[in-house]
């Protein structure tokens, strides 16, 4: 059988005697520090492998085998492929099973292929010296080597299999177990992979051993997305753990450079002069996001910065302070035959107060004019602005509901505002200024994640663009939604009702039989809110 030979334990923190945590042995003919050293197991008996592995920070994979998620927070160049690449060969080699499964996962194919396939077969050409048995599949981005399983029977050895993937083809993911899973530069991949995906897939009774069904997320920062999330998720759990004297289910450490520069000159990856070189050539928003590890940081591009996002996310209104201010409410429907699982997000902003946000996409169009014009009638709302792909729901509105104050918008179209270049820069542009003027919109992850997205520019007329929605759909995985609805709120200026005349609207929508018992009656069993009925 063949398994690796346990880490000898390793201070997590390398200042403690770290010299005396290191031992001399021979790779590749070469005198070299190199810990740990791995052993290779065969049924006639024990023979040392040597892995073309030279681990510059051994403590990390005591972490790593401590936690069952871990979160890996690193600087470039800090070497995080090779470190999980050596990480998963051993976890796969050491288990007990008879058919392993591991995926290293990338946000493309392509690139789970050009960062990791090279230093999976160095380890591949090793291992088969010693295992003919071994095999790789070029085409297909696996190999497959022997495990620490022996049938009773039969006395044949397991295989584990080792596969790369691409995270924007989920459909070749899906399976009924997995072993272990890399999640490389995890804030470039829609979040539901995890979710959705591969919880299922790391959640097989039938394979629960000590140390088994992992996951590693790997990334440096980049803004506050879902890997900012999941690190965040890790330290909340650490704490818990801490509370109540247990071993924690998530791990995370960060390595940022200010940090890896103190360690020995012998495992450091970059030198003074390369990270000096860095700090002179980038702009310190980037220095301090890809070096320094900053979840904070916005590109100088960007048009609405996180720090704007976490302050709107911080204002305390009573909400009193609204009164005469509008009430607009604004809808993004789901585009038909998109291919993209788009929402269809319904939104009510007062004045500086984003209310509440719903997503209607599994409901047909009479459903979903239902639903708005309840909820109109209920607020009294002084605009409702829909983007211009649902017109049958505008349709819908203004003759089965006689709504009269819809605004059809298209996104596309003239800004009344020649600086801009159409009506979607306007809209973006009107979101960041009520932010900047105390606007107060949800704590909702996705809305903040496509707030932050979209960069600004110019053309060659002078005018404002902002970054492509297919581009910001590349990026996020998704159709900003969330945002595009905030957005349709500061199409067209609305001005606000008085008490007094909200208070007649009302009067007279119930003598009309438009008041709200009657439209409870006709949408009850479309009330996704579930509010209680009067």
């Amino acid at each position: 059988m063949a398994v690796f030979e346990d880490y000898k334990d390793i201070d997590t923190h390398p200042e403690d005697d770290r010299e005396e945590n290191l031992e001399e042995v021979y790779d590749w003919g070469r005198k070299q520090v190199v810990r740990p050293k791995k052993t290779l197991y065969t049924r006639d008996g024990k023979e040392i492998v040597w892995l073309p592995y030279k681990p510059r920070y051994p403590w990390v994979h005591k972490q790593l085998k401590k936690h069952r998620y871990f979160v890996l927070v690193a600087h470039r160049r800090f070497g995080k492929t090779v470190l999980t690449i050596a990480h998963m060969v051993e976890k796969a080699m050491s288990l007990p099973l008879e058919d392993g499964r591991f995926l290293f996962i990338a946000p493309q194919r392509n690139q789970a292929k050009s960062v990791a396939w090279t230093y999976l077969l160095r380890h591949f050409k090793v291992i088969k010296e010693r295992c003919p048995q071994a095999k790789k599949n070029e085409s297909e981005l696996y190999i497959e080597i022997p495990n620490a399983y022996v049938d009773p029977r039969t006395g044949e050895q397991g295989i584990s299999r080792i596969t790369l993937y691409g995270a924007s083809d989920p459909d070749t993911i899906r399976g009924n177990y997995a072993d272990g899973a890399v999640l490389d530069e995890y804030g470039q991949m829609d979040r539901t992979l995890f979710d959705e995906i591969l919880t299922p897939m790391l959640s097989d009774s039938s394979r629960e051993i000590p140390g088994n069904q992992w996951c590693v997320f790997l990334g440096t920062p980049k803004g506050q997305n879902q890997f900012y999330e999941v690190r965040n998720k890790a330290l909340r759990n650490m704490e818990q753990a801490k509370i109540d004297g247990v071993t924690p289910e998530y791990g995370t450490d960060t390595y940022n450079v200010s940090k890896t520069s103190t360690y020995p000159e012998a495992i450091r990856p970059l030198s003074d002069d390369a990270i000096a070189r860095n700090k002179r050539t980038m702009s310190s928003q980037a220095y301090a996001q890809e070096f320094e590890c900053d979840f904070t940081v916005s590109g100088e591009d960007t048009l609405i910065p996180l720090t704007l996002i976490e302050r709107s996310i911080s204002m305390k209104y009573n909400g009193k302070e609204m009164d005469g201010m509008p009430i607009i409410m604004g809808f993004d429907g789901s585009k038909q035959n998109s291919g993209l699982n788009d929402k269809a997000i319904l939104t009510v902003r007062h004045g500086l107060l984003q209310l509440w946000e719903k997503d209607l996409a599994k409901f047909d169009e009479v459903e979903k004019a239902a639903i708005i014009s309840r909820e109109a009638i209920k607020l009294d709302v002084d605009a409702i602005i829909i983007d211009n792909f649902s017109f049958g729901l505008v349709d819908i509105l203004k003759t089965t509901y006689g709504l009269k104050n819809i605004i059809p918008i298209n996104f596309g179209s003239s800004s009344s505002d020649p600086k801009y270049v159409n009506k979607r820069v306007e809209m973006w542009v009107g979101i960041k200024t009520w932010m900047e003027n105390g606007g107060k919109i949800l704590d909702e992850y996705e809305l903040k994640q496509e707030l932050s997205t979209p960069t600004t520019g110019q053309n060659n007329r002078e005018q404002v663009v902002l970054m492509k929605k297919d581009k910001i759909k590349e990026i996020l995985g998704r159709s900003p939604d969330h945002a595009d609805a905030l957005c349709l709120t500061f199409a067209v200026k609305i001005k606000g009702k008085t008490k007094k005349e909200k208070a007649w609207k009302r009067a007279v929508a119930s003598l009309k039989g438009g008041g709200q018992s009657d439209l409870n009656k006709t949408v009850t069993k479309y009330d996704v809110f579930q509010r209680r009925k009067d």
